[in-house]
Formats: C-alpha cells, structure tokens, sequence
C-alpha cells in the first residue's frame, strides 16, 4: 500500500476496462516502469461523503456504484480521488449490495492518507480498491514533485494507447507531525521540545526507537507562536 512503503515509496499502477483486454504495459517516457495483469476494482461514490473523524470506527458507510458487476471484497482499504488527486484513503470491515453494480462498504475508518480528519468527498468521486490489482512502479526518484506523463497500452496491442499526466510527491516517506509540544523557561528564554514521529509503520513495538526520516530534510520542523496580536515568534528546527 503506498501508505506502508516508507523507506522507497513508489506509486502504485492500476488499470481498468472493460472488457479487460489483457496485461497492460504502463511506460513513462518510452520506458516501461508496470506490468498490469488484471483490471482494478473502481468505481463512483454514488452519494457525497462527509467530513469525518480519524483513527476510529464509524457507524456510517458509503455508497459506490462500481464499474464492474463484479462484487467488491468484504473488507479491505481504498483510495478516494478528485480532480486534483487522493482525497483520503478509508478501509471497511464488511459490504452490503445495494442494487445492480452499487455496493455499500460499511465500518469505515477514515484517515490513512494523513491529516486531522477524513476530508469531505463530493458524490462522483473515483473510489480504487487498494489491493494486489495494483502494482508498484519501477519508479525514478529523480522524478519526485514533477508533472509525469504516462502511456498504457494492451501489450497485444500497442498501438490503443492511453495517456495520463499525473505527478507522485513521496508523500509517504514523510514522517506525521511532531506531538506532545511542551516549552518552559530557562535562564536564557524559553526552551522547546516534542515528540518526533515517524512515517507510516512507525509504531511497531518491535522497533527500538521511532526510525529516522528517509531524508534529512524531512526532520525540519516549522514552529511559530501566536498572541491575540499576531505571531511574535517563528523559528523552524530539527
């Protein structure tokens, strides 16, 4: 999952028709970087989704017409996407058949993709499965940030070719944000510390100590504090 490969993220390649034409063969730039042997499972939220809490278990479900007949796992974890890429990323714990291809995955968690809460998701939304239909990309790190271009085509024919530009930021190998803030005074002002946090499989009990971020970049932290007057003070540390 994008969200677990922390120390060399890669974006994850899915492809969908119907009929499903074969294994499709993804380049970026006339270099072939994905195989993908089977269609993803995709489809549509058929009904807006609100803004919701983290790190917990909902009572509600969403509704999603899918664009295949076939049924969506019982349980398991996908990404929502809108215009201007992942909104959030959710798992469910058990679906419910609505009518024809329209499902209702139930016991959501919201909130794998980061932030405070699971964002507000407008009905019409792209929802993708998050399973082994997708296939890591044999990814140039150099290529971080940048707009990207790319082409798949059916490796039986090449020639029915589809073309993307979409850019992958390695958000994943971020670490979350500093926590448990605290200041005191000492004789030259004021000192302050937190608890640093790491990325995405940074709270195994296995690990000695919370790892290190894949970049020293990633250890900056900016930090400012606020009167009712405005900011007095900005700094930014690792």
């Amino acid at each position: 999952m994008p969200y677990t490969q922390v120390q060399a993220p890669k974006p994850l390649v899915g492809a969908f028709a119907s009929p499903w034409p074969g294994t499709v063969e993804v380049r970026v730039a006339d270099r072939l970087v994905a195989s993908v042997s089977r269609a993803m499972t995709y489809g549509r939220l058929a009904a807006a989704l609100s803004a919701a809490p983290i790190s917990r278990r909902l009572a509600t479900g969403c509704l999603v017409k899918f664009a295949s007949n076939s049924a969506p796992p019982t349980t398991g974890k996908a990404a929502l996407y809108g215009p201007d890429g992942v909104i959030d990323i959710l798992s469910w714990t058990d679906t419910t058949w609505v009518s024809s291809q329209t499902w209702r995955p139930e016991g959501l968690v919201r909130g794998y993709h980061g932030g405070a809460f699971g964002p507000a998701a407008a009905i019409g939304c792209s929802f993708v499965v998050l399973d082994d239909a997708l296939v890591p990309a044999d990814f140039d790190p150099s290529l971080m940030g940048l707009p990207i271009e790319w082409a798949a085509a059916p490796s039986a024919v090449p020639d029915v070719e589809t073309r993307v530009e979409a850019g992958f930021s390695g958000r994943a190998a971020l670490p979350w944000s500093p926590c448990h803030l605290r200041a005191r005074r000492v004789q030259n002002g004021i000192q302050v510390s937190w608890v640093r946090r790491a990325s995405g499989d940074g709270d195994s009990w296995a690990l000695p100590d919370v790892p290190q971020p894949i970049a020293a970049e990633f250890g900056r932290h900016p930090a400012s504090h606020n009167r009712s007057a405005g900011p007095y003070l900005s700094l930014s540390s690792r």
